[in-house]
C-alpha cells in the first residue's frame, strides 16, 4: 500500500511539473506574428511570443558588428569596425573583406589628397583664393582689373620684377619704381642688367682691328654678329680699319645687316685717308632697327677701298631690345 502511495505521488509531480514548464499554449500560433519566436520572460512568468531585444543577443568583442561580410551567402558573424582616426582617413566598406581606412580621401582642413577639383558649380569666392565668376571678363571686373584682358600695372612708387618672355616675371631684376613721379617709367638703378625677353635686354660683340678679319679690296667682309631671339630691336656699333702703313686706302663703308655678304638699306659710305697720314680708320654705322619674329643672326659688315698693301677690320655691334 505504501509503494502504491508513494507512485502515485510521483506520477503527480511529474504531471505538475510538465504542465509548468510546457505550456501547450504557446505551441499554438493564434496571436503571434512572422518572425516571431518563443521568448523567456524571467523566471517568475512563461515564456510568451515576441521578438529578441537587442539585450537579449549575446555579447560580441568590442569595436565590431553583426553581418556578412564574404562575396556569398553565409552566416551571421561578427565584423571588426576599424579606428579611422587620422587626420586625411575615412572608414571605407569593401566587398568580400568588410571595414578598412582609407587614408587617400580627402575630408577636412590642410589636405593633400586635393589634387583637382571637377564637377564644382559655385564659383569658389576671392576670399576663398578664388575669382568668384565662371568667365574670364567677370573674374576680371571681380579682381578689379577691368573687362578688358590688359595686365594690372600697379601704382607710383611700386616695387615689381622686370617682365621677361612671355607674360612671366624675371627674377634678378627690379623697378625701384614703376611710374615715377614725374610720369616717367623708372629705369634700373641697382647695376644689373636687363634680363633675358625684357624691355633693355643687351646684345654684343667686339672683334679688335689688330686681330680683326682680312679685307679685300672692294669685297663684303662679315667682322663679327650677334644672336638676336624674337622682337624689335636698336642695331648699332662701330668698324676700325687697320692697313699696313704703305697701304693707300680710298674709301670705308660699313653697316649692320641680317645677311652675311650684302648691306641692308642702312650703310655709310666715307672717303679714306692716305696710309702716310693715319693707317686706322675708325667710323660709326648707321642705327638700324631689326624686327623678327623667330631668333636671327645680325651681321657687322665692312668694305674698304683700297691698293698696293693689306687692310684689316674690326669692330663692335650691339643691339637692344626697344619694347
Amino acid at each position: 500500500m505504501k509503494r502504491l502511495i508513494t507512485c502515485a505521488l510521483l506520477a503527480l509531480s511529474s504531471i505538475a511539473f510538465g504542465a509548468t514548464l510546457t505550456p501547450i499554449q504557446l505551441l499554438n500560433p493564434a496571436g503571434s506574428t512572422v518572425g516571431q519566436a518563443i521568448v523567456s520572460t524571467g523566471a517568475s512568468s512563461a515564456p510568451a511570443w515576441g521578438g529578441i531585444s537587442l539585450t537579449g543577443i549575446a555579447s560580441i568583442a568590442a569595436n565590431s558588428l553583426i553581418g556578412n561580410a564574404t562575396n556569398a551567402v553565409a552566416g551571421v558573424a561578427a565584423i571588426t569596425v576599424t579606428g579611422c582616426n587620422g587626420a586625411a582617413q575615412a572608414l571605407q566598406w569593401t566587398n568580400g573583406s568588410g571595414f578598412g581606412c582609407n587614408s587617400a580621401i580627402a575630408t577636412s582642413g590642410a589636405n593633400a589628397n586635393i589634387t583637382s577639383i571637377t564637377g564644382l558649380t559655385t564659383p569658389l569666392s576671392v576670399a576663398q583664393g578664388g575669382t568668384g565668376a565662371t568667365s574670364a571678363a567677370a573674374a576680371r571686373t571681380n579682381l578689379g582689373l577691368g573687362t578688358a584682358a590688359t595686365a594690372n600695372t600697379g601704382t607710383s612708387g611700386s616695387t615689381i620684377p622686370l617682365l621677361s618672355g612671355a607674360n612671366t616675371w624675371g627674377a634678378a631684376q627690379v623697378f625701384s619704381a614703376l611710374v615715377t613721379p614725374t610720369g616717367g617709367i623708372a629705369g634700373i638703378t641697382n647695376g644689373s642688367a636687363a634680363s633675358a625677353g625684357a624691355v633693355g635686354e643687351v646684345f654684343t660683340s667686339t672683334v679688335s682691328s689688330v686681330s680683326g678679319v682680312s679685307l679685300t679690296s672692294a669685297q663684303i667682309a662679315s667682322v663679327t654678329s650677334i644672336p638676336l631671339t624674337a622682337g624689335d630691336w636698336d642695331v648699332f656699333g662701330s668698324i676700325q680699319t687697320a692697313c699696313n702703313a704703305s697701304t693707300v686706302l680710298t674709301n670705308v663703308i660699313g653697316g649692320a645687316s641680317t645677311a652675311s655678304n650684302a648691306f641692308g638699306t642702312q650703310f655709310v659710305s666715307a672717303p679714306g685717308v692716305t696710309p702716310s697720314v693715319n693707317t686706322t680708320t675708325a667710323y660709326s654705322i648707321p642705327d638700324v632697327v631689326i624686327n623678327v619674329s623667330t631668333p636671327t643672326t645680325v651681321f657687322l659688315l665692312a668694305e674698304a677701298q683700297f691698293s698696293t698693301s693689306t687692310c684689316k677690320a674690326g669692330g663692335t655691334i650691339t643691339a637692344r631690345r626697344r619694347h
